[in-house]
């Protein structure tokens, strides 16, 4: 079970990826599925943490810039649904 904090901190970085438009797909658009995004560092190089361990913490601006550093892909798609129907209209 989750708790109130966790839900805050979940509630609070979705909130942060939604502003910054990172909740979709940059290549082609996806945004059905949340799940289906993946987060890559641009360079691997300078990664200080996994995004996945990043946003399970309380937001702070280093949090906030190292999630900048990153690219949002479809990581896959759920059985049935095609990324080329699905492209977010901007």
């Amino acid at each position: 079970m989750i708790s109130t904090g966790q839900k805050r901190v979940k509630e609070k970085w979705m909130e942060i990826i939604k502003d910054k438009g990172m909740d979709c797909c940059f290549k082609c658009g996806y945004s059905k599925c949340f799940a289906a995004i993946d987060f890559h560092h641009m360079n691997p190089l300078t990664k200080n943490e996994q995004v996945g361990a990043l946003l399970r913490k309380v937001p702070t601006y280093e949090r906030i810039k190292e999630l900048d550093s990153t690219i949002h892909v479809v990581c896959y798609l759920p059985p049935g649904v095609s990324q080329f129907s699905q492209r977010r209209k901007r």
